[in-house]
């Protein structure tokens, strides 16, 4: 048997875990995007110089930081109630 208490910090584990992952991502996306698209245009189109600049906001990033958060946590949480009423 496990305790609420237990449910809530696993929810709250995987809801950091998921929230630094959709961060993380973010910002891989943007930098790959900002940086490889010139170049891969500049390259390939013959246009421009091929320089590029990414620039990540932490007004952004929070509001990236939260649904990940929110995604992994509900998620975590749901999953453990299931398993709660089963018992």
């Amino acid at each position: 048997m496990s305790s609420p208490s237990r449910h809530y910090l696993a929810s709250l584990v995987l809801g950091i875990a998921a929230a630094f992952l959709a961060c993380v991502i973010y910002i891989v996306g943007v930098v790959t995007v900002g940086i490889g698209w010139p170049l891969l245009n500049a390259r390939f189109g013959n246009a421009g110089t091929g320089g590029g600049s990414a620039m990540i906001e932490s007004g952004t990033l929070l509001v990236i930081a939260v649904i990940g958060f929110a995604f992994g946590f509900v998620w975590r949480f749901r999953r453990s109630a299931g398993r709660r009423n089963t018992d």
